[in-house]
């Protein structure tokens, strides 16, 4: 399940083109921006992953 949510969140990130995300390879994003700002998107994406997998964060 979690390689299947990887796969489907990056073929998301290909179509959508989040701002200030570009995908480097199949595992790898890199980011831009104001560091507050990347915090939080990281808490949000971290909160919808563990709620689609049913695994707690471990980061």
């Amino acid at each position: 399940m979690a390689n299947r949510l990887r796969t489907d969140l990056l073929l998301d990130l290909r179509r959508r083109s989040v701002p200030g995300v570009s995908l480097r390879d199949s595992r790898t994003v890199e980011v831009a921006g104001p560091v507050p700002q990347l915090y939080r998107l990281f808490g949000v994406f971290m909160r919808v992953a563990a709620s689609l997998t049913d695994q707690q964060p471990y980061c």
